[in-house]
């Protein structure tokens, strides 16, 4: 039975860089050092990496910030909602009231037929019209809201940092493919 002896040496130098992989994570200022003692080439790309992740940290406060504002006017639009619920109830009691009157009207043989029939178009406009009010009215508010600037300035800024977002972890993976391998496959 021979033994190879590159083979063993071989699996010797494997345990030992695996052994170093894990240290290196354990303890990331010894990969800093090792790059920035390979020369003065790497150091730029050390800064950049640096100078990306602080970037990438403030994004996400101004992301943080931005889902904090959507919320608030999550919370308006709500209130704005319970509102026009308000106005829907008050205009859906006015219109069964007007509803009751017509029935009422029906009901009650009056001195003419005329003039019964009279009241009963007037009250049958008079419906059609809060209808076509309270239409309207639910339409003008959620038109104000999608309108409000507050509104457009938000879209906008979140669809430009998402874009933004998308680059730089695109260009990321580009310097250390490494280390978003994972994330690739999920994106995938």
């Amino acid at each position: 039975m021979n033994v190879d002896e590159s083979e063993l040496e071989n699996q010797t130098l494997l345990n030992a860089m695996k052994n170093y992989d894990e240290l290196q994570e354990k303890m990331p200022e010894l990969a800093s050092q090792k790059l920035k003692s390979l020369g003065s080439g790497n150091i730029p790309m050390i800064e950049q990496v640096n100078k990306l992740q602080d970037e990438n940290k403030l994004l996400k406060k101004r992301l943080q910030d931005a889902e904090a504002q959507i919320s608030g006017l999550g919370a308006d639009l709500e209130g704005a909602a319970e509102q026009s619920a308000q106005t829907s109830e008050d205009k859906a009691a006015a219109i069964s009231k007007l509803q009751a009157e017509l029935a009422a009207l029906q009901d009650v043989q009056g001195s003419t037929a005329e003039e019964s029939d009279h009241r009963a178009q007037e009250l049958q406009a008079k419906l059609s019209a809060l209808e076509a009010g309270k239409r309207d009215a639910e339409k003008e508010l959620a038109k104000k809201v999608y309108e409000t600037t507050q509104y457009q300035n938000l879209k906008k800024m979140l669809v430009k940092k998402t874009q933004q977002n998308k680059e730089y972890k695109a260009e990321l993976m580009k310097l250390c493919p490494e280390k978003f391998a994972d994330e690739a496959e999920d994106d995938e």
